[in-house]
């Protein structure tokens, strides 16, 4: 047994051993072992009462920086043109490439330096992954010429002027404020927009106003990657203000005619030029009178909530717009087939295959009517109410009225060629649609608790959801917060609505759907139900 005993300690003993001569013979090799040593350098620059610590000399060579307009690597900050983190002793950290890294050098150096000296601002909610502050080389680097000089004194064919002249070009300062450049008030300020997202995000947001799937009334131009790039590169300049002289200003010419003032072919279809964006106006003259144009001018939302158009606010602005569009549209000479005509007239929002995906169709208030394949919905609508949609438009939606466009005649034509082309049934093919009951408004459940449970999920509690939450599938639901389209439908329409649902939306039966409808039934409601949640959703409208 002591035998045992003994032999345990002395392998012990030179496991020890051994690990003693491991870790010393590892100790020689790390001191002996080359390292590659780089000495810190750093220039300390102070600007506006700020102390800025850079350490870019560390890596860039002083000599193979050439001085661009005067700039120089040793006498001037790199980061207010070029972002970075001038502390910075890494690659990632410096030109602040790495998410991990730079949120940690951002926590302890705000820590360090205190709240009122903060140069660095925290990465916003919502945006995980971008760096507003990385570096801006390449193309990307007239970003930073913004914050001191205008555009007009930049080089012409750099991105920086390119998207300058596309902000200005595409009307987009009717709608935001840049201080010292524009001052629309209908979309977000991006007076200090570069502070805050990166160059990619924001072309993503140009791209695709609606990617984060919150409602944005910024309308898709469908620009070109280039173009798209230079305008973020413009919006990116948009940063470190305390850099920007004091008498900033960005000139632009004021022209004479309204219509290019107020840069309406931007959006519009006008005179030969089609922005791409909004309805064609060639063809207002046959569907709006002048006042009409030019109480929407003043006040855009009064005719279509949540519209994407800026107003004039100025009654003589508004008055004078008003007159030169009326007064230059093309009026193009109505086609005599039904085929011509519905290109002319409706493929713009219903899309040339009818599938209600035209070229400005997401730019629209309340989808446009999906005609491909919807067998259902035609089946169950009279031909007056379709012949009425044509003819007087429809309240509170981007539908205007045809009347004057077209005959009736024509406007039979053309509903016949909807029908049978798209839709794929024959103007006689009806179902019976539900009969309505007497209305009644009385009933013991909570209807307010009934909506939130079945309605406020597509349409929001307070009606409203459609014109804020992007949902997924195609058409958004209804706004019932759009008081003229609202005041134009009747109780009878909003009951069948609820009762035997919506063919060709997502709007299901709640009491029973009708056969050959392609509705599927959701809920079995009374009719005492269904018209108190009439009553309930014409509330929220606020129509009576």
């Amino acid at each position: 047994m002591m035998d045992i005993i003994k032999s345990h300690r002395y392998v012990k003993f030179a496991n020890f051993a051994l690990f003693l001569l491991m870790g010393g013979l590892l100790t020689v090799v790390f001191f002996l072992e080359k390292k590659d040593t780089k000495t810190i350098k750093e220039i300390r620059h102070s600007f506006g009462g700020r102390q800025i610590v850079e350490r870019c000399i560390t890596c860039h060579d002083t000599a193979a920086h050439k001085a661009v307009g005067g700039h120089t690597i040793t006498e001037e900050s790199c980061t207010l043109c070029h972002n970075g983190m001038g502390r910075g002793i890494t690659i990632e950290t410096a030109h602040m490439t790495d998410d991990e890294a730079e949120q940690k050098e951002r926590r302890k150096y705000n820590a360090a330096v205190g709240k009122k000296k903060r140069l660095l601002s925290d990465l916003p909610s919502g945006f995980s992954g971008e760096n507003p502050d990385a570096l801006l080389s390449g193309e990307y680097a007239s970003s930073g010429c913004l914050r001191c000089h205008t555009p007009q004194t930049l080089p012409a064919d750099s991105p920086a002027v390119r998207g300058w002249k596309l902000f200005s070009d595409k009307g987009c300062g009717r709608c935001h404020t840049i201080n010292g450049v524009s001052s629309g008030s209908k979309g977000s300020e991006l007076t200090r927009i570069g502070d805050v997202l990166s160059h990619e995000t924001l072309s993503l947001k140009i791209k695709s106003p609606q990617y984060t799937g919150i409602f944005s009334i910024m309308p898709i131009f469908g620009l070109s990657d280039n173009d798209i790039s230079s305008l973020a590169v413009f919006l990116k300049g948009q940063s470190k203000l305390y850099v920007r002289p004091m008498d900033y200003r960005v000139k632009t010419t004021e022209e004479d005619n309204p219509i290019e003032r107020f840069k309406c072919i931007a959006c519009h279809k006008l005179q030969g030029k089609d922005g791409g964006v909004g309805p064609d106006l060639d063809l207002i003259y046959g569907r709006r009178d002048g006042k009409w144009v030019k109480d929407f001018l003043l006040n855009p939302e009064s005719k279509r909530p949540s519209s994407c158009m800026p107003e004039l606010g100025d009654m003589k602005d508004a008055d004078a717009a008003a007159n030169e569009l009326m007064k230059s549209a093309r009026r193009p000479l109505k086609p005599a087939l039904p085929a011509e005509q519905y290109k002319l007239y409706c493929a713009r929002c219903h899309g040339e295959k009818g599938d209600g995906k035209g070229r400005i169709a997401s730019n629209l208030i309340g989808a446009p009517r999906r005609f491909l394949s919807n067998k259902g919905y035609f089946r169950l609508i009279s031909r007056e109410k379709l012949f009425k949609s044509v003819t007087d438009g429809i309240d509170g939606t981007s539908m205007p009225p045809s009347k004057n466009l077209l005959a009736k005649k024509d406007v039979d034509a053309l509903l016949d060629y909807i029908l049978m082309e798209f839709a794929g049934i024959y103007p006689d093919d009806h179902l019976t649609d539900i009969s309505v009951p007497p209305q009644k408004t009385s009933g013991s459940e909570n209807i307010k608790v009934v909506y939130e449970i079945n309605c406020a999920k597509c349409h929001g509690e307070s009606g409203d959801k459609g014109a804020k939450i992007i949902h997924q599938r195609f058409p958004q639901p209804r706004n019932f917060q759009n008081r003229p389209y609202m005041d134009s439908v009747s109780d009878e329409q909003l009951f069948k609505a609820v009762a035997r649902g919506i063919p060709g939306t997502r709007m299901k039966a709640y009491r029973e759907a009708v056969p050959g409808s392609r509705v599927k039934t959701k809920e079995t409601f009374s009719d005492d139900t269904i018209w108190r949640l009439v009553d309930y959703v014409k509330r929220l409208s606020k129509s009576e």
